[in-house]
């Protein structure tokens, strides 16, 4: 009896699915046919696609949503074919012709299941009452090949049910504790999917292509942060705990930080398995990845002036790269100031193809980092020192790939924000030699240091026109309370949810001549110039 079979049939009977090795020690997966996922790289690469056949997700409910995009991830696992069409930020196809390749539809559900119907084993359908029962039929789905879908939906597709979820769990605790103990030995171990059961249309087929364990586990129950300990445990070093996180961002983030996994936000990503296989533009590809210098402005020689680098929040967001981002970046304002826009590195694995349109279509005003703390979402100083050197390699390897030459650090210990130890500088200085580094988004006024060679730039965040009105005003009070005989630093962050390149060009313009906004880069290096090194 095959494992798809016998997992189908255990949860049918009630029993327990016995483990295939010793709880901690079964062997993960190999990647499927048409998936690329060597040593040392992050994220699967997928085949490239030739054509594709779309379907749209707002003209289906939630439940039939699952269907389509666990069916998504089964058919993408060998060859990128199903493109899903959603009412998203950037708009509804904005990115596809990105792809390169025809495409057609959009087709019912219907269709879609009766064209790939070799392809399906059958259905897992999920328990409504228990709201985590989708997180497990999810992980099911990728295991067995099967979609998500509801007895109904299963029935009027001709779709053998091969798992029934329905009645099968006291609460979604122990939803979550038998999937742990029964299917995370044969799933994936080099990322799980974190995301809210209601979240039907976004990044599972990533999850079921790749075999991941996928959970909405709350850190602040002490039962299931126990949970998360485990399975961060069972995970390599430098490996992404991805979608979201429930029960506090930050005390979430340190936990996994404090076992080398790191974050990546990406819960309302979608269309990964489609991404992950289409190249970046020729241009920027060097052995099927993009590659290049940076792009790079000369800085201004030094004077007596107020000087000013604004950047956009939330680049440790691989969702917010492919929707709100793309948004932002349409703003007919790009450009009339300079702005850093952080990217996630490891959109170099899931959809290189977006990073090229970014630096394809880049004005000289705009300056491509490395988005919080490099590689993924880390907190530097609960990182353990023996593994903390090897994620800033791997930082270094994908961002000089990306052709990034600094990166937004987030650091903090309890909820509270902290400054960077030296030994974590020193790390980034000698494993990578960033151009220098913008510390957190928090008040940190104006100072700025320089360790071992490398700026630490520490900033504050607007929401708004007047608390980026307020930060300048501050730093013209620092530059004045100094005489204004020498030059004055502020770095800035931009809330992306709230603030534009229209809003931010707007009060740019209101400021006198003692102000001169620079690109990253720029601001940088005029501040490893003027700032005495400290150590």
């Amino acid at each position: 009896m095959d494992r798809r079979t016998f997992l189908g049939t255990a949860l049918a009977a009630g029993a327990a699915v016995p483990l295939l090795g010793a709880p901690g020690a079964a062997a993960a997966p190999a990647p499927a046919a048409g998936m690329s996922w060597p040593a040392g790289q992050v994220l699967p690469r997928f085949a490239a696609p030739t054509e594709l056949v779309t379907a749209d997700l707002s003209a289906h409910s939630p439940a039939d949503q699952l269907t389509l995009v666990t069916l998504q991830g089964i058919v993408n696992r060998t060859r990128p074919r199903i493109y899903l069409l959603a009412d998203v930020t950037e708009g509804r196809a904005t990115w596809l012709p990105d792809t390169g390749v025809p495409y057609s539809g959009p087709v019912p559900l219907a269709d879609l299941v009766a064209a790939y119907r070799s392809e399906i084993t059958g259905a897992v359908v999920p328990d409504p009452a228990q709201p985590q029962s989708v997180s497990v039929a999810t992980s099911l789905a990728g295991l067995d090949d099967a979609v998500v879908a509801s007895a109904e939906t299963a029935a009027a597709l001709g779709l053998p049910v091969v798992a029934d979820l329905r009645g099968r769990f006291a609460d979604d605790l122990a939803a979550s504790r038998w999937q742990i103990d029964n299917l995370w030995p044969h799933t994936t171990h080099r990322a799980v999917i974190s995301m809210n059961t209601s979240l039907t249309g976004y990044l599972r087929d990533y999850a079921v292509a790749m075999r991941a364990l996928c959970v909405w586990l709350d850190h602040s129950d002490p039962a299931q942060k126990a949970l998360i300990e485990q399975l961060a445990d069972g995970m390599p070093a430098y490996s992404p705990y991805m979608g979201w996180l429930r029960g506090g961002e930050s005390p979430a983030v340190e936990t996994l930080s404090r076992r080398s996994v790191q974050v990546l936000a990406a819960d309302t990503a979608q269309n990964l398995s489609v991404w992950a296989g289409v190249p970046a533009a020729p241009a920027l590809l060097k052995h099927g990845r993009p590659h290049g210098r940076p792009h790079r402005r000369a800085a201004p020689a030094a004077a007596n002036k107020i000087y000013v680098t604004l950047t956009f929040s939330d680049g440790d967001n691989l969702q917010y790269a492919q929707h709100k981002m793309r948004q932002l970046w349409d703003d007919p304002a790009r450009g009339q100031v300079p702005l850093n826009w952080p990217v996630t590195p490891q959109i170099l694995d899931a959809a290189p193809a977006l990073f090229a349109h970014y630096r394809r279509t880049a004005t000289d005003g705009d300056h491509l980092l490395a988005g919080p703390s490099g590689l993924g979402y880390v907190f530097p100083s609960a990182y353990p020192p023996a593994s903390f050197d090897g994620f800033v390699s791997r930082t270094a390897d994908y961002a000089r790939a990306l052709g990034m030459d600094s990166t937004v650090v987030i650091n903090r210990l309890d909820s509270t924000y902290t400054p960077l130890t030296e030994a974590a500088v020193h790390s980034y200085a000698t494993r990578w030699g960033p151009r220098g580094i913008f510390q957190n988004w928090s008040d940190f006024e104006t100072e700025q240091l320089v360790v071992d060679g490398t700026p630490v730039a520490r900033s504050r965040m607007a929401l708004t026109q007047d608390e980026l009105r307020t930060g300048l005003s501050r730093a013209a009070d620092a530059w004045t309370a100094a005489g204004g005989t020498s030059p004055v630093f502020t770095t800035v962050f931009l809330n992306a949810w709230s603030m534009t390149p229209t809003l931010a060009a707007a009060v740019a313009a209101e400021a006198d001549d003692r102000y001169i906004f620079l690109r990253g880069d720029q601001f940088l290096s005029l501040v490893a110039e003027v700032t005495p090194g400290q150590r």
